[in-house]
């Protein structure tokens, strides 16, 4: 595929940053397996600094302007965003939207606080689709009344699955998509099917992958790295958690 890069843009990784790329499984499709079965992708920032993130507004132009020198064969490309910088992103990421080959979803996590309906409002008016991330059990109410078109349910969930059930079908009855975080067993696999997930990514499939990588699926399951013993627990390898080589899990 070939793709058009901004004239002056930064189109490389700077020194300090890479960006990997994580598949978010279809569950409808198969078993994630196959090509088909990748609803999307999730770029993430290697090594993952949340602080720095928090504080650089240009983190996540610089993400996508990656992605399109990666030229992704993928659909829909995810990048997460921080709510105090979200004004100035899209700004930046709207006079990029023109030459994106896929759809950009735009995920705030829920750590600054639920977003407000206006920010929900300002990434549809670039033409963008919502996503809010790490969603606790006190707040999903208030998420899902938001209506964003996607809910990610994080791998403190994965506790209490009597509770994450009735989220996901909660979710499914406000016509709202939902991807589980982190799955990285057969058992965990087989529940996000059973209760009706739409999505879900995590080590069971594949950690996040350079692009070459990920451009060679489909991989064997046993391609992704098992997680280690003492990460099992109430964590259970979230995404910013780093697993022996430093890449999301």
């Amino acid at each position: 595929m070939t793709v058009a890069t901004r004239k002056g843009s930064q189109t490389g990784h700077d020194a300090a940053t890479l960006v990997h790329y994580q598949p978010m499984i279809n569950l409808s499709v198969g078993d994630g397996r196959g090509r088909d079965g990748v609803a999307a992708v999730e770029a993430l920032l290697r090594p993952l600094d949340l602080d720095r993130i928090a504080t650089d507004n240009r983190l996540a132009a610089r993400t996508v302007d990656a992605a399109l020198r990666d030229a992704l064969p993928f659909g829909q490309l995810s990048v997460n965003i921080e709510r105090p910088h979200l004004q100035a992103v899209l700004d930046e990421l709207n006079t990029m939207s023109a030459m994106l080959p896929w759809e950009l979803r735009i995920e705030i996590t829920e750590r600054h606080g639920v977003p407000s309906a206006d920010e929900l409002h300002a990434i549809r008016a670039c033409g963008f689709t919502t996503s809010i991330d790490d969603v606790s059990a006190g707040d999903l109410d208030a998420v899902i009344g938001l209506q964003p078109d996607e809910i990610k349910f994080g791998p403190e969930w994965l506790d209490e699955l009597d509770a994450l059930r009735t989220g996901i079908r909660n979710c499914g009855e406000a016509g709202i998509g939902v991807v589980l975080e982190c799955i990285e067993t057969e058992a965990q696999y087989a529940f996000a099917r059973s209760a009706g997930a739409s999505g879900a990514q995590g080590w069971f499939w594949a950690p996040a992958l350079p692009s070459k990588e990920l451009v060679a699926w489909p991989l064997p399951l046993a391609a992704a790295t098992p997680p280690r013993d003492h990460d099992h627990g109430h964590d259970h390898g979230h995404k910013h958690d780093h697993g022996p080589s430093g890449v999301a899990r």
